[in-house]
């Protein structure tokens, strides 16, 4: 959670919450605190405008699966498969196993914003009076294939997904495969 003079964002794991609160949100003050992937927004910053960002549901699970191989020397999952790693997030992982849905039901939502679309949608923002830009240093730095081809190859991951994150379709109106 990254909380500034008017506004808290609500970091969803893998929804470019990092590049947010390290490169987006600094310009406005604020800082993160001491629980980085918290969904219940303390009582006395309740009053603030409240937001956070949703991805794409395949996305998002393809994105957390590499990550966590990406760092398996913390983890220990190189051998597991996605259907493993789903279960194992389900099981113990907090934050990460809940689908983004589930997460953001703790606390009042003002706006939701789509990582898909977050340089247009952060100019829209109540506290970016100044229309600050998304920062152009941006970039993707996953080294995998897009996620339609990964599932293309893996067709019984989008059945885990859409079990997963049943409820992120609907509420964020994201397509299901």
């Amino acid at each position: 959670m990254y909380i500034g003079p008017g506004f808290v964002f609500l970091a969803v794991p893998r929804t470019a919450s990092n590049t947010i609160t390290t490169l987006f949100l600094p310009q406005f003050g604020g800082c993160n605190t001491g629980e980085y992937h918290a969904c219940c927004v303390p009582h006395f910053h309740r009053h603030k405008f409240t937001f956070a960002v949703v991805r794409n549901p395949y996305d998002r699970m393809l994105s957390c699966w590499y990550h966590l191989r990406r760092n398996d020397q913390i983890f220990n999952i190189r051998s597991m498969d996605f259907p493993e790693l789903m279960q194992l997030l389900k099981d113990k992982w907090g934050p990460d196993g809940r689908s983004q849905a589930e997460f953001l039901s703790y606390s009042r939502i003002d706006r939701v914003l789509r990582y898909e679309n977050l340089a247009e949608e952060v100019l829209d923002l109540p506290f970016n009076l100044d229309r600050l830009p998304w920062p152009t240093e941006v970039r993707n730095s996953e080294e995998r294939p897009p996620w339609q081809e990964e599932l293309q190859r893996h067709p019984d991951w989008v059945e885990i997904i859409n079990r997963h994150s049943a409820h992120d379709f609907e509420r964020f109106g994201y397509d299901r495969l």
